[in-house]
């Protein structure tokens, strides 16, 4: 009886050994940023699920081994003097080798260079373009509908700012920040809305990412209120450039105003924003 219940035991133990060998590796990004000051080096610190060796493919271009010896924790820096690229935000993949050999390949990070020429110059021209899809970013506006309760439908413009972004997921989006936003409303009693607006960033793998927060805002004649919102990143359109749809309510609690109900299609891009 003991005899079997031992052989039963090592056939249990053996099967889960072989079976975690088939989970697949996953990758947590802890930091990845490249330093502002020159020489720029690109730092990167991330953990595995499992012990492995691990490798990184830069910019799509080459790849270089980072821990030889399995590990869980691996740790990455590259001296970017020298590179060149087309544009601020540049691609990589994180390769995993468990012990019985089996390869695991990461989805696609980004990281974002440090505003340098030195860094951002192509024969191609693509810095430049770059540079104007950036200045364009600023300029156009998301469009949308602004609905008081009560009313009717009507045709708003609206432009939103982050100028300071916290941490990072991955490198391709901040985890939150804080923007200015300015809201204008056709044929309206109130017409101007200004505020200041706080988001968390999630990404839950269907959508390129979630947003969800809320903040202050004012009408510009003596009314005041919070406004939580929801923003859903659809598709990125450009390297930093993503389309969004966002769901606002202005709740008005102080002085004159109007509580209205808000929704916006425009283009997320942190640029030109503080990071900490």
């Amino acid at each position: 009886m003991k005899m079997k219940f031992f052989l039963f035991l090592a056939f249990f133990f053996s099967f889960a050994g072989l079976f975690a060998q088939e989970e697949p590796v996953e990758f947590y990004i802890i930091d990845s940023y490249v330093t502002p000051e020159t020489p720029h080096i690109f730092k990167l610190t991330f953990f595995t699920s499992d012990s492995c060796t691990t490798k990184i493919l830069f910019n799509n271009n080459k790849t270089y081994a980072i821990s030889k010896r399995l590990n869980t924790d691996h740790k990455f820096t590259l001296n970017l003097t020298g590179f060149v690229f087309d544009s601020a935000f540049v691609p990589f993949y994180l390769i995993a080798k468990n012990k019985a050999g089996k390869e695991f390949k990461s989805e696609k990070f980004e990281v974002e260079l440090p505003d340098d020429k030195e860094l951002l110059q192509s024969e191609s021209g693509g810095s430049i373009f770059n540079i104007c899809l950036g200045g364009v970013s600023i300029l156009i506006p998301s469009a949308g509908v602004y609905k008081p309760q009560g009313g009717e439908f009507k045709f708003s413009l609206s432009k939103q700012l982050p100028f300071i972004t916290f941490g990072n997921i991955g490198g391709k989006y901040p985890a939150g920040y804080l923007a200015l936003n300015y809201t204008y409303v056709f044929n309206n009693e109130f017409s101007n809305f200004l505020g200041i607006t706080y988001k968390g960033i999630w990404q839950p793998g269907l959508i390129e990412y979630l947003a969800l927060g809320g903040g202050v805002y004012s009408n510009l004649k003596g009314g005041y209120g919070f406004s939580p919102e929801l923003e859903i990143g659809l598709v990125r359109i450009f390297n930093g450039y993503t389309l969004f749809v966002k769901e606002k309510f202005n709740w008005n609690v102080f002085l004159t105003g109007e509580n209205a109900n808000q929704i916006f299609v425009g283009i997320y891009a942190p640029f030109f924003s503080i990071n900490y």
